[in-house]
């Protein structure tokens, strides 16, 4: 492979993934989003996780994310975040309609590693999606 090809490949592979990100389109930002998930949604719990869900008029689905101080220090805060919108972008696909869903970690989560919090949250947000349709 000479200089030139290494390049194009890169560029193909940075505009392929381009479609897969995690916009702020797809994140609950404002706080009267988070309050009216609270009071009106509905809820799922689970070991590690909370779920609170609510169908919205965004047609598509929006993701938050609460992560309390009890949890821990910054660098495990933002960690178990950045595993939870990992976890949505790649599975974004999976999962159909316009909801919000506002995930709430619980401290027995930081106890876990990556594949069980992500297998908790697959089985989680199934069992969320068989309730919605």
């Amino acid at each position: 492979m000479t200089g030139q090809e290494k390049t194009q490949d890169s560029v193909g592979q940075m505009e392929k993934g381009a479609g897969n990100r995690f916009t702020k389109a797809d994140r609950i930002r404002k706080t009267s989003d988070y309050k009216r998930l609270s009071t009106h949604g509905k809820r799922l719990s689970g070991r590690g996780f909370v779920f609170v869900y609510q169908n919205n008029t965004f047609g598509r689905l929006r993701l938050g994310i609460t992560v309390s101080r009890k949890f821990g220090k910054a660098v495990q805060r933002n960690r178990i975040k950045r595993i939870i919108r990992e976890y949505f972008r790649i599975n974004r696909t999976r999962f159909h309609g316009a909801w919000d869903v506002n995930v709430i970690v619980r401290t027995a989560a930081g106890k876990h590693d990556t594949a069980t919090l992500q297998q908790e949250l697959s089985m989680c947000l199934m069992s969320i999606e068989k309730s919605i349709c």
